[in-house]
C-alpha cells in the first residue's frame, strides 16, 4: 500500500500572509488542491492523508469535496511544527492496520510536482528502502555571512550539492523509528533542515 501525506499545516508566517499560502486560490482551487490532485491522479497512489493546521479542518474537507480528491481518506490536525505534523500524520497511520505501508510524505504548497517523480521516488524506495529527490546544484553559494563581509564576496558554485525536494519516501516502521528517535533525544528538526 502506497499513502501520500500531504503536509498543508504551514501558518503563512514566512509567506506574510494572514492566509496561509496553501489556501490561497488560483483559478477558484486552493494551492493545495492542486497539489493533491497529482497524487489522485497517480495510479501507484493508494490513499492520501492531508495534515492541515488547527481551525482549518472543515474548510479542507469541503475543499475536497468539491473537487472530486476522493483518495484523501484521512485528515489530521498538525502540530506547530513540520517535524510534528509528520509525526502526527505517521503516528495515526501506525493506528489504522495496514501494517507497514510506503509513506510518501509532501508539501502541500509544491505544486510542481509531477507523477514522474511520484513514479520514481516509489520504484526506488521499493529497491532502496527510502528514496528522496534531490536536483544537483548550479546556484552560485556565498560563503560567510552577508552581514559580516565588507567587500568582495566569495562564490562558488557547489556542483556537488544537492537541493533536496518532495515527496521523500519511506516505509512507515522506518518512519515510526525515525520519529521515536527524535523523541527520546529532543531533536526538534530531525532531517537537519531539508524539509
Amino acid at each position: 500500500m502506497v499513502i501520500a501525506v500531504i503536509l498543508i499545516g504551514g501558518s503563512g508566517v514566512r509567506f506574510g500572509s494572514e492566509t496561509p499560502k496553501q489556501f490561497l486560490q488560483i483559478e477558484g482551487k486552493d494551492i493545495f488542491v492542486y497539489t493533491t490532485e497529482v497524487f489522485q491522479n497517480h495510479p501507484w497512489v493508494d490513499s492520501i492523508l492531508l495534515v492541515y493546521p488547527k481551525g482549518w479542518r472543515e474548510h479542507v474537507a469541503e475543499s475536497c469535496r468539491r473537487h472530486g480528491l476522493t483518495k484523501v481518506e484521512h485528515l489530521v490536525e498538525g502540530g506547530s511544527t513540520r517535524q510534528e505534523s509528520s509525526c502526527n500524520a505517521v503516528k495515526y497511520i501506525s493506528l489504522q492496520g495496514y501494517g507497514n505501508p510506503m509513506i510518501l510524505e509532501h508539501d502541500g504548497d509544491r505544486v510542481l510536482v509531477d507523477s514522474g517523480v511520484i513514479s520514481d521516488c516509489i520504484a526506488c524506495c521499493r529497491e532502496n528502502g527510502n528514496a528522496w529527490p534531490g536536483v544537483m546544484s548550479t546556484d552560485y553559494v556565498v560563503e560567510g555571512s552577508l552581514r559580516g563581509i565588507v567587500g568582495n564576496l566569495r562564490t562558488a558554485v557547489k556542483r556537488d550539492t544537492l537541493r533536496t525536494h518532495t515527496p521523500c519516501v519511506f516505509y512507515l516502521q522506518d518512519l515510526l523509528r525515525i520519529h521515536q528517535y527524535a523523541e527520546d533525544n529532543d531533536i526538534d528538526n530531525i532531517f537537519g533542515g531539508f524539509w
